[in-house]
């Protein structure tokens, strides 16, 4: 096995576990290797203490030590940081779930979470990752993305939906955020409701997006639409404190 291919082996260990703890033959089952392959590979992350076994039923898990590494980019982070204040005063303002969020591929990442002053209300995990094209936020991320890059995250997007969503209405609903600077979803299936606008950096274009949810039986579409102006001042806000005038911004 080479260096770069036991790197690979042991990523794809690291990402099935980080979706729930596995026995050996699960983990071989799931990524396809041999079983003495996996056990070379959890050896060598347990003995960098990535991995431990649950002494009840034998399966690995993940330690600590990924948490805190994953957490030092978030530390580092200069968006989150400035963007915190802004996010508070919101969340005094409506009362409902605040988040920012990163694109990270094909993916939104979740970098801070404001919680409702409710009991009931949407859980935003920081360091969480969801399909961009799935969320407010994400569409904000995408919408402003060039086109060839927007175009292709679609499609592949659309192939892997259920039912199978139609790439040309996805485009033309990505226009319509260009053009209204903030994207609206009503999630059926979960009944929750949320509503963001992007944040700029100058020259380097959307960096992040800011969003508000709730359950749809308190925070409404019509609430949400009506509450849409409000999230793009406080997003062009934010913007403006990177130094970018983001009202000024045109939509591709």
């Amino acid at each position: 096995m080479s260096g770069v291919q036991s790197v690979a082996r042991s990523m794809a260990v690291l990402e099935r576990l980080a979706a729930g703890s596995a026995g050996i033959h699960e983990l071989s089952r799931d990524l396809r290797l041999a079983p003495s392959t996996v056990q070379r590979l959890i050896a060598a992350l347990r003995e960098a203490d990535l991995v431990e076994q649950d002494e009840t039923d034998r399966t690995y898990r993940l330690t600590w030590r990924l948490f805190q590494w994953g957490q030092a980019p978030l530390r580092r982070l200069r968006l989150r940081e400035l963007a915190k204040p802004f996010l508070q005063e919101l969340s005094a303002e409506v009362g409902e779930t605040i988040a920012l969020g990163v694109r990270d591929g094909r993916h939104v990442l979740h970098v801070e979470w404001i919680p409702a002053r409710h009991l009931v209300q949407p859980r935003v995990g920081i360091g969480e990752r969801v399909p961009a094209l799935s969320s407010s936020l994400g569409r904000c991320l995408v919408a402003w993305l060039p086109e060839k890059e927007r175009t292709e995250m679609v499609w592949e997007w659309a192939k892997e939906t259920e039912p199978p969503t139609e790439p040309e209405a996805v485009l033309e609903m990505l226009g319509e955020v260009r053009s209204g600077r903030f994207s609206l979803v009503l999630d059926t299936a979960t009944n929750v409701c949320t509503v963001a606008t992007p944040v700029w950096r100058g020259n380097r274009g959307v960096i992040g997006a800011i969003g508000v949810g709730g359950p749809a039986t308190r925070f409404p579409e019509e609430r949400a639409r009506a509450l849409a102006p409000r999230i793009v001042e406080v997003g062009a806000a934010i913007s403006d404190h990177y130094g970018t005038g983001a009202s000024r911004q045109q939509g591709a």
